[in-house]
């Protein structure tokens, strides 16, 4: 039997699992958590388990994004 989250594509979910949350910022589990305590990303809670909704992650690489493209030429 697989999981609903082994169906779906990335693309198509709305939380991810903080390995894989980690994983498509390309950092590691203890710098997700410290970006999450800044304010950066959040993480919501689902019975037990931590999960970062897409949207935070998409807003996070737009902040960046933003800030790293103000100070270019």
């Amino acid at each position: 039997m697989t999981s609903a989250t082994e169906t779906l594509p990335r693309e198509h979910r709305w939380l991810l699992g903080i390995p894989e949350a980690a994983a498509a910022l390309g950092v590691g589990r203890s710098t997700l958590y410290e970006l999450a305590a800044r304010g950066d990303v959040q993480i919501v809670r689902v019975g037990r388990r931590a999960l970062v909704p897409v949207a935070s992650i998409e807003s996070y690489v737009e902040r960046l994004r933003a800030n790293n493209g103000a100070g270019s030429a």
